[in-house]
């Protein structure tokens, strides 16, 4: 086992990504897709994938912080933690916050995952169109409202461009 956890810590990115920016840039290039997608097939792998891409900058932003690539007092100050060690659910508490979106990418990045729901009652393509044919991502929150799928996953996205640096970690 500690050979094997070795090489998970010490592996990084995955093709060559490297960071949180680079992170939310393949976030970005897949809520285009989402925009561009033809079928009603290549709109939901779109957005799943874009989901899952969001909800891991936590990760990535998180990885940063533990590495030290950060000034740890300043952020402690900007997720409001202090007289205790700083733990990613304060990252990832301060993001949910402060962009509620975020909280239903999680749902739709842990659905696509894990075959179930917290949080949001679900996520649904509808009909958009007059004439039947047009769908449209929809995710339904925990009250039943409706929300676009699109226009929260670039909410989410705004959010963390706020928040990153090139550098993998939070200003």
């Amino acid at each position: 086992m500690g050979r094997m956890r070795e090489k998970l810590t010490t592996a990084v990115g995955s093709f060559g990504l490297v960071s949180a920016a680079q992170q939310l840039e393949k976030a970005w290039r897949e809520l285009e897709r989402c925009r561009r997608a033809e079928t009603e097939n290549d709109l939901r792998d779109s957005v799943i994938n874009c989901a899952i891409a969001i909800w891991h900058v936590n990760d990535w932003i998180w990885a940063a912080i533990a590495q030290g690539k950060t000034e740890r007092p300043k952020v402690m100050a900007l997720l409001g933690v202090s007289g205790r060690k700083l733990v990613e659910g304060d990252l990832v508490k301060w993001a949910v916050t402060r962009c509620p979106e975020l909280e239903m990418v999680q749902s739709v990045c842990n659905a696509s995952k894990h075959v179930g729901v917290v949080g949001i009652q679900g996520a649904v393509m509808v009909v958009s169109g007059a004439d039947g044919e047009g769908r449209r991502p929809v995710i339904v929150d925990g009250t039943g409202a409706e929300h676009d799928a699109l226009r929260a996953f670039d909410r989410a996205i705004d959010f963390w461009l706020d928040q990153a640096t090139d550098q993998y970690v939070m200003y």
